[in-house]
């Protein structure tokens, strides 16, 4: 028998569960679950950790703590951009010298 193993999330008000992949306008709707085996609680908690630091919650989480003034959220995001773009360049161009 399978257990479900959801995390609820701090920031979405009360009773939302959070998962980054499934939102709509208003915030956060959906579930990150990890099924339970044989009451084997260490080992879910560790892949559900590991699905939501995959999925960007936690990082999602911190950043929400406080208010971001938009100009801050503006070159926050124009700085993740870069970031992207760079390492998207970095892989085309270590894929044309191989």
């Amino acid at each position: 028998m399978a257990r479900r193993f959801g995390i609820i999330c701090e920031f979405a008000g009360a009773g939302r569960i959070f998962n980054k992949d499934c939102r709509n306008r208003r915030g956060c709707v959906g579930l990150s679950e990890v099924k339970v085996y044989d009451d084997q609680l260490e080992k879910a908690l560790k892949i559900l950790k590991r699905k939501l630091a995959q999925d960007g919650t936690f990082k999602e989480i911190k950043r929400r703590r406080f208010y971001e003034k938009p100009s801050v959220k503006k070159k926050r995001k124009r700085a993740e951009a870069a970031k992207r773009r760079a390492k998207a360049s970095k892989k085309s161009t270590r894929r044309t010298f191989e």
